[in-house]
């Protein structure tokens, strides 16, 4: 039996950052529980992912190519928090498979941090915050 090398990307580069997206978003609409989210949100896909390079470009490369507001484009979303776990396995899976360790980490962690910052903004309710509660 012979070994396949696979060969992974070590640098983040715009064709990088598309050749991530368009793996990852094929599979997150084809994914039993996000898929039915994002057909019912994007209406316009070429734009979409046009918006999306430009997203990870300015996030990776601080390239300032997007000019957009996430906490506006998901506020419209029927959004619950398990949906931002199962965006983050797929998303580190996708990761993984097209990046070394080193670089896969570094859009893990921005990915984390976006996930984290939306599910703040975007679902948290100070009615249900109990103050008496620890944080952890």
């Amino acid at each position: 039996m012979t070994d396949v090398l696979i060969s992974r990307h070590t640098q983040i580069t715009e064709a990088t950052i598309a050749e991530l997206v368009d793996r990852f978003y094929a599979r997150a609409r084809a994914h039993e529980r996000l898929g039915p989210v994002f057909v019912a949100a994007v209406h316009d896909w070429p734009r979409h992912m046009s918006t999306l390079y430009a997203f990870w470009s300015s996030i990776m490369l601080r390239s300032g190519r997007y000019k957009g507001s996430p906490f506006v484009t998901h506020a419209t979303l029927a959004l619950d928090a398990s949906l931002f776990g199962d965006w983050l396995v797929l998303w580190q899976e996708t990761t993984a498979e097209l990046f070394v360790p080193e670089v896969a980490a570094q859009f893990d962690e921005k990915a984390q941090r976006m996930a984290d910052s939306l599910k703040a903004g975007l679902l948290y309710d100070p009615r249900k915050a109990d103050p008496r509660q620890p944080v952890s």
